[in-house]
């Protein structure tokens, strides 16, 4: 009928509330579920409907214009994603006004506590039902097991065991140090205290792209004190990022310092039911098994 939402019709609830919209990875999906169980931010802004760079849909630029909060990680249109979701093509198509965040854009750092399950995986053992590998990352420690034909028992004795030096470990966690460092200097939000002071005490990552909702929390409250907003968000929210959750093996966690530590990885739950084989919580054992089983459609023996 030619009408633009938000500038001829909303919905009855948002009137008189400021237009908030996010643009980033599967990081922004939870922070905004943290954001909006803020009363005192629910109060003033509602999330417009915009879809994240993962989800890889067009978007009408038209609604940036009714933008009064954009809240945003550094994609630059260099990257692998539309340009049209680049930094340097959305912000200048906002309204002046508009009140913009940078916030902190964490794929790819923790290297060091992924240290030989970092890769991405190009192949894996596909069936039907709609199912699909869930094992994102190769892990090289196994893979090189496979390829001399070791056994299943011989590979968990392989993974227990030191199979790179404490040094390298280091070396790589200075490098993560640096680039973050680095890239931080660019957003509005900084977390790179907060993770470092805490790392050892707590798991930030579940693997290298996916921060734990412990992380994304934190975040959170820091965009409510860049907002003037008092008060912190609530626990109470559904949804981590945990579907893709790898193992951090004993030498790593010594080599960095590692004090938590987790009985089990992934668990068959209603939204990830198809990131698991079988019904039975899936400590690291069971993570070798799906893990050869996927990788190279056999049975661990």
């Amino acid at each position: 009928m030619g009408f633009e939402e938000y500038r001829d019709f909303t919905y009855c609830f948002n009137v008189d509330k400021k237009i908030a919209f996010i643009n980033g990875n599967c990081h922004c999906d939870i922070i905004k579920s943290y954001l909006c169980t803020s009363k005192e931010f629910a109060k003033k802004y509602v999330f417009g409907a915009f879809p994240l760079i993962h989800e890889n849909k067009a978007y009408d630029e038209k609604v940036l214009e009714y933008c009064d909060l954009f809240i945003y990680q550094d994609i630059r249109k260099e990257s692998s994603v539309d340009y049209k979701y680049s930094e340097e093509y959305m912000l200048p198509r906002l309204k002046e006004e508009c009140v913009k965040i940078c916030v902190p854009n964490l794929y790819g750092f923790p290297k060091a506590l992924f240290y030989k399950n970092h890769m991405l995986s190009e192949c894996g053992h596909k069936v039907s039902g709609g199912r699909y590998n869930p094992f994102l990352y190769c892990e090289e420690i196994i893979d090189e097991c496979i390829q001399h034909g070791e056994s299943f028992e011989k590979i968990c004795t392989r993974l227990k065991e030191e199979f790179v030096e404490e040094r390298e470990i280091i070396a790589r966690f200075r490098k993560d140090r640096e680039r973050i460092l680095e890239r931080e200097k660019g957003w509005d939000v900084k977390i790179s205290d907060y993770i470092f002071e805490n790392y050892q005490t707590t798991q930030l990552f579940y693997d290298v792209a996916h921060p734990t909702n412990f992380l994304l929390k934190e975040i959170s409250n820091r965009i409510l004190v860049n907002l003037g907003i008092e008060g912190k968000v609530s626990d109470d929210i559904k949804g981590s990022l945990n579907c893709y959750e790898v193992p951090v093996y004993d030498c790593i966690k010594d080599a960095l310092g590692i004090q938590w530590s987790n009985s089990f990885l992934r668990e068959r739950m209603e939204n990830t039911a198809s990131f698991v084989l079988t019904e039975t919580k899936m400590d690291w054992r069971e993570y070798v098994k799906e893990y050869i089983w996927w990788r190279y459609g056999k049975e661990a023996v």
